[in-house]
């Protein structure tokens, strides 16, 4: 999937859903981090600061949604409604596929954010 073609509110609505898989597990990892700046450098944000900033006011606008993971699941539901092309649904379900995997070791919350989105993403 190329993430530079998506729509600013399909790019916006795939951050989001990455944030949201990272702290499924209720901890963040280094491996996470470093996979959400290459997805923020493909969507052309280049440099540190504004990859930081990108990603401050994300993670505040999903503050609301990170009080339980069956809100952030709900949410993330939400999110993927943003993508109807098959491929695109591909491409999104194996970014967070890898976000959820990156650290070896996946919690059953990050199961449970799995199956929600294979199941929002139709696939």
């Amino acid at each position: 999937m190329e993430i530079s073609k998506l729509t600013l509110q399909q790019q916006a609505a795939l951050l989001e859903i990455l944030i949201l898989a990272m702290y499924a597990d209720g901890t963040l990892d280094l491996d996470e981090d470093a996979r959400l700046n290459r997805v923020l450098t493909a969507m052309g944000v280049e440099t540190e600061y504004d990859r930081d900033r990108v990603l401050d006011d994300c993670i505040t606008r999903l503050r609301e949604y990170s009080q339980t993971p069956q809100q952030a699941r709900d949410h993330a539901v939400q999110l993927a409604q943003s993508f109807k092309d098959p491929e695109q649904c591909r491409g999104v379900y194996q970014l967070v596929e890898q976000q959820v995997n990156s650290d070896s070791s996946v919690v059953p919350n990050e199961h449970e954010f799995l199956s929600a989105m294979r199941e929002a993403l139709k696939l």
